[in-house]
C-alpha cells in the first residue's frame, strides 16, 4: 500500500493519501504503520531503526529537529487524517509506505527536492529519470555522499590498528620465532617479526572506496566528483591512493564486514557515512514490503535543506552562521560571550544586513516570534535591512523574484520579504534547472545586497 502527501499538511484523509483506501481490507497494513511511526520523535525512531536515514541528524546537526515527528494522526468525523510538518522523504514499514513531497512542488516529480540536494552537494546535474515515483527517493542518497564524506574527513582520517608482518633487519615489533626459523635459516641478516600499525585500509574506508567506484561509473552521479569542496576531493584522492580496486572486488564481503556500526567516540561522523554507503550499495528500496520489523526510509528536514541551499547561492561577504560549532555567532552583550545568537545569514560593517531562511509560505502576516527575532538581529548588527527569504510556487516559467519591504518604526531600517519562485510549469528537469539558474542570477542582483 503506497500513499503520497505534501509536507505541512494540516490534515488529509486516508482515502486521499492512499488511493482507493479500504478501511477493512487495508487495516492490517495501516494500523501497524500508524502505531510504529505516528507521533513518535525522530530521535526515538532513529535509535530503534538503523535503516532509517534522517538528515541532517546523520551529519550531526540537531537544531531541535530530533523532537520532530514524521506525521501525526487525527480522528475527525469517523475518518483518520494525516498531518505533516517540515519533513520530506519516504518511509515504509511492513508493506505500507508513505511519500512526503514538498508543498512547493506538488505535481509529483519532486524536481525541487532533487535540485536543492544537488546544489547542496555541489554537483551540477541536469539529467535525471523521474518516472519511478516512490523508488526514485533512493536516488537522493548519492547527493548526500560528498557532504557526508567531507564531514567525516574533517574529524580526521579514520585509521584502524592492523596486525602486520615484517621480515627485515629493522625490527619494530614482537619476534615471530616459528616464522623466522621457516624463512631465515640459514641466517640471511633478516629477522621475522610482527607489529601493529594503524592503517587507512580498513573495513569502513574500503566501504567508502567501493561507493566511490559505484557512483563514478554511473553517468548520473559522476558530476558529484567535480565538487568544489576541497575536503571531499582530497578525501577521494587519498582513499583511491591507499585502497585499490582489488581490495573491494567482492562487494558482499565489504558490506558484510561493515554490518557493525562505527563506535569510536572520536569518529562519530563515520557512523553516518557508513550507514549512507550501505544504503547506496544495498539498494534498500528492494526491502520495502518484505515484512521486516524495522522501519526503512529517508527523511529530510525541509527547513535545514532550504537554509543549506540558500547558503550556496548567497553572494560573497554574506556569513552563514553555524550553531553546531559555535563559530560565526553574534554576541548580544558587549564583553560577554554567553549570549550567542545565530542568524541564518548576515553581513556586518557599514552596510549590515541580516536574512532569515524560511521554508514556509509568507503570503500572510509574518508571525510575532519571527518579527521579534529579525528586529532583534537588526538592532544588534545596527543593520539597515532585515529580511525573510522564502520559496513560493509559480506556474509561469517567466516568474521573477518577489520583493516587498516595510519600514521599521523607532530606530528605522527596512524589513523585506524576498520570495524565490519555484516554477511548477516546466516540461522536464532540464528546464527546471535552467529556470532556477536564472532565478539565482537575479537573486544576486537583489536590492537587499546593494550597498
Amino acid at each position: 500500500m503506497y500513499g503520497r502527501i505534501e509536507d505541512n499538511c494540516g490534515g488529509c484523509g486516508l482515502s486521499k493519501v492512499f488511493q482507493e483506501f479500504d478501511p477493512e481490507k487495508d487495516k492490517d497494513q495501516w494500523e501497524p504503520f500508524r502505531e510504529k511511526i505516528a507521533g513518535r520523535t525522530l530521535s526515538q525512531l532513529r535509535c530503534e531503526n538503523p535503516k532509517l536515514l534522517i538528515f541532517p541528524l546523520e551529519f550531526g546537526y540537531v537544531k531541535g529537529i530530533e523532537n520532530a515527528t514524521i506525521f501525526s494522526v487525527k480522528d475527525e468525523l469517523d475518518e483518520e487524517k494525516i498531518a505533516t510538518g517540515n519533513l520530506m522523504g519516504f518511509v515504509s514499514y511492513k508493506g505500507c509506505s508513505l511519500s512526503i513531497a514538498s508543498r512547493f512542488y506538488p505535481n509529483g516529480n519532486d524536481y525541487f527536492l532533487h535540485y536543492m540536494l544537488a546544489r547542496v552537494s555541489g554537483a551540477h546535474i541536469v539529467d535525471f529519470d523521474f518516472g519511478r515515483q516512490n523508488d526514485s527517493v533512493w536516488d537522493f542518497l548519492p547527493y548526500l555522499f560528498p557532504r557526508s564524506l567531507a564531514e567525516a574527513w574533517r574529524q580526521g582520517v579514520y585509521r584502524v590498528s592492523r596486525r602486520m608482518e615484517g621480515n627485515d633487519c629493522h625490527v619494530r615489533g614482537a619476534l615471530d620465532i616459528s616464522r623466522h626459523i621457516r624463512q631465515n635459516i640459514p641466517f640471511q641478516g633478516k629477522i621475522a617479526y610482527s607489529f601493529a600499525e594503524k592503517t587507512i585500509n580498513n573495513p569502513v574506508n574500503r566501504l567508502v572506496r567501493l561507493t566511490i567506484d559505484v557512483l563514478e561509473k554511473d553517468r548520473r552521479y559522476k558530476p558529484l566528483f567535480n565538487s568544489t569542496d576541497k575536503v571531499f576531493c582530497e578525501a577521494v584522492k587519498q582513499i583511491k591512493q591507499q585502497i585499490g580496486l582489488g581490495d573491494v572486488a567482492h562487494r558482499s564481503k565489504v558490506i558484510k564486514e561493515n554490518l557493525r556500526p562505527v563506535s569510536h567516540p572520536l569518529f562519530l561522523q563515520y557512523k553516518g557515512l557508513q550507514k549512507l554507503c550501505l544504503a547506496i550499495l544495498r539498494h534498500d528500496k528492494l526491502t520495502f514490503g518484505n515484512g521486516s520489523d524495522t522501519i526503512h526510509g529517508i527523511i529530510f528536514d525541509g527547513a535545514w535543506l532550504w537554509e543549506e541551499y540558500l547558503s550556496k547561492i548567497m553572494p560573497l561577504g554574506i556569513v552563514h552562521s553555524d550553531n553546531r560549532s559555535g563559530r560565526k555567532a553574534l554576541y548580544a552583550l558587549s564583553g560577554n560571550r554567553k549570549w550567542l545568537w545565530y542568524p541564518d545569514f548576515y553581513r556586518e560593517r557599514d552596510s549590515a544586513i541580516v536574512l532569515d531562511a524560511k521554508y514556509k509560505k509568507l503570503d500572510e502576516r509574518i508571525g510575532t516570534s519571527d518579527q521579534h527575532q529579525i528586529i532583534s538581529y537588526m538592532y544588534i548588527l545596527k543593520a539597515r535591512l532585515g529580511g525573510f527569504v522564502h520559496p513560493f510556487p509559480m506556474n509561469a516559467p517567466n516568474s521573477d523574484i518577489s520583493y516587498k519591504e516595510k519600514t521599521v518604526a523607532g530606530f528605522g531600517g527596512t524589513v523585506a520579504k524576498i520570495g524565490i519562485p519555484i516554477c511548477i510549469g516546466v516540461e522536464n528537469y532540464m528546464e527546471f534547472v535552467s529556470f532556477m539558474n536564472k532565478i539565482e542570477s537575479d537573486f544576486l542582483k537583489c536590492k537587499c545586497f546593494l550597498k
